[in-house]
């Protein structure tokens, strides 16, 4: 019995072992990918700006960027007045050279090159989108080298948008609530919005918890998918609401609650 019993235990250790294995291999093996399609795009970018051929490059963002980020891309370089892919307003050769890509926690990394004697660090998103390995935000000058899916719009607008609606709930706003309602939520869920308040007094968004200081004091939004997101709060206990959003006409909607 004891051999046997040792027999199972080195085999239940090597299952176990290869499936670590395997698991270490696909991230790693995910890892290598973007940090491969990072260094292409980069590279080609540069030398697209060095060869005169600027305008390739709008063809070569469609290629590797989301299309919600290009949509955002030129505001940011407006509002930063940068070229906030590069951080800079002008290239050199050894921006090539120099170039290195450093993957960060999950799918962040770092792009960096030297570029007049300084070393330039640029924090940037990946995602996978349609099969492919796709650039998700990168985050502007302004922001330094901060990272974290926080920063991403769609995160950024979802809070903003919860943080307003419990604080005019708690001021008794209900007319803010309703022009809130009526910009960040499509038309569909608009309608079950109001109908479910109306008919049973039910608010989807909080899981009919009453606004409090505790809700904006614990509020986390989680990106957990494309378009998809978690909502943890307190209220007494732990809350979550799931949401779906939905990128249309160059903004960001909640266009699902479950």
């Amino acid at each position: 019995m004891k051999k046997n019993s040792k027999k199972t235990c080195l085999l239940l250790l090597a299952v176990l072992f290869g499936a670590m294995h395997t698991f270490a291999a696909n991230v790693n093996g995910d890892k290598d990918s973007d940090m491969k399609m990072l260094k292409a795009f980069y590279v080609k970018y540069i030398t697209n700006m060095l060869e005169n051929k600027d305008g390739e490059n709008s063809k070569l963002m469609e290629r590797y960027f989301l299309p919600e980020f290009i949509v955002g891309l030129d505001e940011m370089n407006d509002y930063f007045d940068v070229n906030n892919v590069l951080r800079a307003q002008d290239v050199s050769e050894k921006m090539i050279s120099t170039l290195e890509i450093t993957p960060l926690a999950s799918d962040w990394y770092r792009v960096s090159y030297v570029w007049n004697r300084n070393k330039v660090e640029i924090p940037l998103k990946t995602t996978q989108r349609d099969g492919r390995r796709m650039i998700e935000y990168i985050v502007p000058e302004g922001m330094g080298t901060e990272y974290g899916n926080h920063l991403l719009p769609d995160v950024v607008m979802l809070t903003d948008f919860y943080k307003e609606y419990v604080k005019n709930g708690l001021d008794g706003n209900v007319k803010r609530n309703r022009n809130l309602i009526n910009r960040y939520l499509t038309c569909e869920l608009c309608s079950r919005y109001r109908k479910m308040r109306m008919d049973f007094g039910d608010d989807i968004l909080l899981k009919n918890e009453p606004y409090s200081q505790e809700i904006l004091n614990t509020l986390n939004i989680q990106k957990t998918g494309d378009y998809t997101y978690k909502v943890c709060f307190k209220s007494g206990k732990e809350v979550t609401v799931t949401l779906r959003m939905v990128f249309t006409g160059g903004k960001w909607f909640i266009s699902g609650v479950e």
